[in-house]
C-alpha cells in the first residue's frame, strides 16, 4: 500500500466521521435539545452507584446556571468539530481538544455507558469516539495529508501546521540499509 492510498483511506475515515458529526450537531439545533438538556442529563443519573452522585450533581448545577447557554456552547463545539473533520482544518488541534469534549459527553450525558447493570449491552458512542479521535490522532500524522485544506492554509499562515499536523509518532518508511565502506 502506498502512501498515497494509505492517507485517502485516513481521509476517507476522517470525512465519514465528519458526516456522523455534522448528523449529530444538526440535531443540537433542535427545540428539544436545547429546552431538555437538564432533564436529560438528570435522567442519566438514575440507577448509576452513589459514589457516581456527587459527579453528576456538580454537573446538574453547571447546566442548571444557564441550560441555554450550555447548550448553544455544545451546538457550536459539535458544529466546529464536523466542519474539521469534513474539510481537514487543525486537525491536530481538533483531535486533541475532542477527546476530552467526547469524554465528558460519555461521563455526563451517556452516565458513563450505565446504569451498569444485568442486561446492560453497550457503552455508549462517547467513548468510543475518543477511541476515534485518538486513533486519528495518531495515524493522521503518519501520512501527508490528504484531502485537507491545512496544506492549503499553511502556504499562507506560517504558523498554521503546529495546529494542523498531528506528530508524527512513527514514520510508514523503510529504513534505508547503511552504506558500506568500499573495501581496499
Amino acid at each position: 500500500m502506498t502512501k498515497l492510498t494509505l492517507s485517502r483511506r485516513i481521509a476517507s475515515l476522517r470525512i465519514l466521521f465528519g458526516v456522523i458529526w455534522a448528523v449529530d450537531a444538526a440535531f443540537k439545533f433542535e427545540p428539544a435539545f436545547y429546552h431538555g438538556l437538564l432533564s436529560f442529563v438528570m435522567a442519566k443519573d438514575a440507577g448509576e452507584p452513589g459514589w457516581l452522585n456527587p459527579w453528576f450533581h456538580a454537573w446538574y448545577k453547571i447546566i442548571a446556571f444557564d441550560p441555554m447557554l450550555l447548550a448553544v456552547i455544545i451546538i457550536i463545539i459539535e458544529t466546529l468539530i464536523a466542519v474539521s473533520l469534513l474539510f481537514g482544518i487543525a486537525r491536530r488541534l481538533n483531535y486533541a481538544l475532542a477527546i476530552p469534549f467526547c469524554f465528558l459527553i460519555w461521563g455526563i450525558g451517556e452516565a458513563f455507558g450505565g446504569p451498569y447493570v444485568a442486561g446492560t449491552t453497550d457503552i455508549n458512542a462517547g467513548f468510543i469516539y475518543v477511541m476515534v479521535f485518538l486513533f486519528l490522532y495518531v495515524i493522521d500524522g503518519l501520512v501527508p495529508p490528504s484531502w485537507s485544506l491545512d496544506p492549503i492554509i499553511e502556504k499562507h499562515v506560517s504558523w498554521w501546521s503546529r495546529l494542523a499536523n498531528p506528530p508524527a509518532i512513527a514514520r510508514l518508511e523503510t529504513p534505508k540499509p547503511p552504506k558500506r565502506k568500499a573495501s581496499k
